[in-house]
């Protein structure tokens, strides 16, 4: 699974993505809403994880493109100030999930392995419906 982590903060980011890449997930960091878009329209990623709070473009306007450019990338919201109004904002924008800063390591492996499985259920049905229609 290939994950783009989205964090303003260097330590954080550094951190994430080379836990993830230990974890056996493909990862890679961008340190901006611009630098991720850059990077998803020559990659493409299963899940970005991006900061909810960063200079120039917040997670929600990131979360935004998105869902707008690519519709099959998932989305997990971190955020160090939660607001349940700005969590269920980001659901109802299409957001996967919402991680409260400071997040166990484990929690984010969690949510990840939720949305691999929800990702092979939809190839899943994918195939079927067109074995279904070319039969």
């Amino acid at each position: 699974m290939r994950v783009l982590v989205v964090d303003d903060e260097k330590l954080l980011r550094e951190t994430l993505g080379r836990q993830l890449r230990q974890a056996g997930f493909e990862a890679i960091v961008a340190d901006s809403g611009s630098a991720a878009l850059v990077l998803l329209e020559h990659t493409r990623f299963d899940v970005v994880l991006t900061d909810l709070v960063m200079p120039q473009m917040s997670g929600i306007e990131l979360l935004c493109e998105i869902r707008r450019r690519h519709i099959s990338t998932e989305v997990l919201l971190m955020s160090a100030t939660p607001r349940a109004d700005t969590a269920a904002d980001a659901v109802t924008l299409g957001a996967a999930g919402y991680l409260t800063k400071p997040f166990r390591f484990a929690a984010l492996v969690a949510q990840l392995e939720r949305l691999k499985t929800l990702h092979q259920v939809r190839q899943q049905l994918v195939e079927m419906q067109s074995f279904d229609e070319g039969g």
